[in-house]
Order: C-alpha cells, then sequence, then structure tokens
C-alpha cells in the first residue's frame, strides 16, 4: 500500500507490503504491471532474465497466487524467444474482462511501438490487440 498523503509535497511512502504467495511459498517475480480487480489483483511478469516465461498471474487480496497465464505456442512461435518479448505493463478494463499487455518490444522489429496482447479472462485465451 502506498500513502500519498504528502504526495503534493514531492512525498509518498509504502506503508505495508504483502509478499506474493504460492502454496504456502513466497514467491520471486519479476513484477513489470499490476491491476486491481474484483476479488484481487493481475501482476505482469517479465521472463527476460529469470529464465522463465513471461507471466499474467492473478492473485487474491491476500496475495496467493489463484492463475498463472503463460503464452500459448501458438504466439510463441509467431513472435519468438519470449526472453525477447517480456511482458513491460499492463491495464484492465473496468470490468476485469480484458487484460492488455504491452510487450517490450513490437511484433515488427522494423517499427518502433510496442505490441500489446489481450487476455480475456472469461475464456482465459490470449489474442494480439495492437
Amino acid at each position: 500500500r502506498i500513502d500519498v498523503q504528502e504526495a503534493e509535497r514531492g512525498r509518498v511512502k509504502i506503508d505495508t507490503e504483502m509478499p506474493v504467495m504460492r502454496n504456502g511459498t513466497r514467491q520471486s517475480y519479476d513484477l513489470e504491471g499490476i491491476c486491481k480487480v474484483e476479488g484481487g489483483f493481475w501482476l505482469a511478469h517479465e521472463a527476460a532474465e529469470s529464465g522463465t516465461e513471461n507471466a499474467l498471474i492473478f492473485v487474491n487480496e491476500s496475495g496467493e497466487v489463484k492463475e498463472v497465464h503463460t503464452l500459448p505456442e501458438a504466439l510463441l512461435s509467431q513472435y519468438g524467444d519470449p526472453k525477447n518479448y517480456g511482458f513491460e505493463g499492463l491495464a484492465c478494463t473496468p470490468d476485469g474482462k480484458y487484460i492488455y499487455v504491452a510487450l517490450q518490444r513490437g511484433f515488427d522489429a522494423t517499427k518502433e511501438q510496442a505490441a500489446i496482447l489481450r487476455f480475456d479472462t472469461m475464456s482465459k485465451r490470449w489474442e494480439t490487440a495492437w
């Protein structure tokens, strides 16, 4: 939790920390984004240097991992090694139905814009958004 009572004076402080836990074990993720939705938070884990896969993670309000979604093989084979396309942030729709994840690079290396994927939280499916 961030205390912003003195933000106008250039001061904010983290006053509460909540570890991310999975099956009773504290997790170590390279978190690149967070989005609050009903019942918890969506987190973006970047794979770049961790040797893991990029992952979209849902944790409940106590920080317990409830869902982990990596990219399907079809997207991995189309867009390359996940270490080259790290998750770099996320946003969610107000109703929590869609999560938008920005990737480190675009799908076309000749263009400067980042690629954006969309995850449907109801169907649990990934698709390219832009």
